[in-house]
């Protein structure tokens, strides 16, 4: 698979930019609840751990911090999701299948259509979600 930077040339070839990070952020999330569903989660697991989140960020107060506090906090949780998806990775796949894998995902994307929303964000065309 290509680098990052082939990765964000492809994105703002196809509209994409890096707008407001909350929009990039909630994509995926998108992604992130396809992958739990893909590990086997259900649907009450996934809107458990999801509202448990929102309450503690509540309880917390982080929802409209500073813009001081939001690149700290945006590379502090980055960070956490990482960390997570390379223990994923370490218990459960094969680093041949993860490299091909997603070399055949970016394959799969490069060659469908897509739109940019208001954040940036490439989404496909209405009509064209199936697989």
């Amino acid at each position: 698979m290509s680098e990052v930077n082939d990765l964000l040339e492809w994105h703002k070839r196809n509209g994409g930019f890096g707008g407001r990070p909350a929009g990039h952020a909630l994509r995926a999330l998108r992604e992130m609840t396809e992958f739990c569903v893909a590990a086997g989660a259900t649907r009450e697991e996934i809107e458990l751990a999801t509202h448990a989140e929102i309450i503690k960020a509540e309880l917390r107060g982080e929802f409209n911090l500073s813009s001081d506090d939001v690149q700290d906090r945006i590379i502090e949780e980055f960070a956490d999701v990482i960390i997570l998806m390379m223990i994923f990775h370490g218990y459960f796949m094969d680093e041949t299948a993860v490299t091909t894998g997603i070399e055949k995902k970016f394959e799969v994307c490069k060659g469908r259509a897509w739109v940019a929303d208001t954040d940036g964000v490439l989404w496909r065309p209405p009509g064209d979600q199936v697989g």
